[in-house]
């Protein structure tokens, strides 16, 4: 998904959150070093890697507090 695609997305969704009375977030990843998947494969190998990333988070979110929605990320290895 490009950028023009992810703002189109998230407009969406806090459209359908408005009418539905919900709230909505959206989580940001720094990777590290991802630049350099750019740099050295292309854009369309970091677009893949980036496909993968969620899935990476899996089992790595926890709830911080009893509110929803916060959660805590910790650090993991890449397998």
């Amino acid at each position: 998904m490009n950028r023009a695609a992810l703002e189109a997305q998230a407009g969406r969704e806090v459209i359908r959150a408005t009418r539905h009375h919900r709230s909505v977030a959206m989580l940001f990843l720094d990777i590290d070093r991802f630049e350099r998947v750019d740099d050295s494969h292309g854009h369309t190998v970091g677009d893949e890697c980036l496909m993968h990333a969620p899935g990476l988070c899996e089992g790595a979110c926890a709830r911080l507090t009893s509110r929803p929605g916060a959660a805590v990320m910790s650090h993991r290895a890449a397998d």
